[in-house]
This record gives C-alpha cells, sequence and structure tokens, in this order.
C-alpha cells in the first residue's frame, strides 16, 4: 500500500554497545525519515516489517517504536527480534529496541553487521562504552575488532 515508498526512506542505525564485566548489553535505534510528500510518484505510507537477527540466546529487554508488540522467534541459528513500523511521508519515526547477548568479550570485542541483500546502503553508528567507534554508509558487510 506505500508503492515504493522506500525509495524515499532514509534509515540512520546507531548500535551502542555497553560491555559491563561479565555481561554485554546493546541498544539499536533506527532512525527512519521520508522527507518527501504524499502523492509524489509511488510515494505513500512505508510499512517495514523489521528482524533484528541477534547472537542465539539474546534476551529482548526492552522495545520502543514497533506498532505491534516485538516478537522473538529462532531462525537460521540465531535469536531473531520482530517488529513493525510505518513512516508516513514528511515524517519520521524511530525504533529502539534493547537486548542482553550471550557473549563474554575477553579484551576485544568482535562485531559482525550483515547488510540485507539488495536493501537500499544507510548510515550505520557504532559506540561502545559510550565512545564513537565507526560511523559509515553500510553497503556491504562489515567485521569489526574493538579493543577493551
Amino acid at each position: 500500500a506505500g508503492g515504493k515508498s522506500n525509495l524515499y526512506v532514509e534509515q540512520t542505525v546507531t548500535q551502542e554497545i555497553r560491555v559491563k564485566g561479565e555481561g554485554v548489553s546493546k541498544k539499536i535505534t533506527i532512525e527512519y525519515k521520508n522527507d518527501q510528500p504524499f502523492g509524489i510518484w509511488l510515494n505513500g505510507i512505508n510499512r517495514d516489517y523489521v528482524r533484528f537477527y541477534v547472537p542465539k540466546g539474546s534476551k529482548l529487554l526492552s522495545s520502543k517504536g514497533s506498532e505491534a508488540q516485538v516478537t522473538t522467534i529462532e531462525d537460521l541459528d540465531k535469536t531473531v527480534f520482530e517488529a513493525f513500523i510505518q513512516v508516513r511521508p514528511q515524517n519520521s519515526r524511530k525504533l529502539e529496541i534493547e537486548y542482553s547477548i550471550p557473549y563474554h568479550p575477553q579484551g576485544q570485542y568482535n562485531l559482525l553487521i550483515q547488510k540485507q541483500p539488495g536493501a537500499k546502503d544507510f548510515r550505520y553508528k557504532i559506540k561502545l562504552n559510550g565512545s564513537r567507534k565507526a560511523d559509515f554508509n553500510l553497503d556491504t558487510d562489515k567485521e569489526f575488532k574493538f579493543g577493551l
């Protein structure tokens, strides 16, 4: 029902990682923005089912911005958090999830970010314990190793 409104929606993802002692928690915020007016070529309400593929065994701590309750399933040997959002023309939305992961880094934090094939490139920011570690355009899978 949104035509091809994803052509007009820009996304920025911020991943905040907190490593405390033996535990790791993350907050992922996706900011959606559609600056274009309704009625231009193929623009309309952008309806988006969002899936976060996270390490198996991760636990959802909180969520904001989903129009339906965030659900948790297992798929492809990962834990998956599913949400739903709608972004209207000339509007913006924010989706946040916070979760803990069953990973206990020892001196180095390893991170793999996989881009959905065929999806539009978008801005991606990474913070580790409050410090900015990366700010880039996600155009392919990326792997990082951060010292702790």
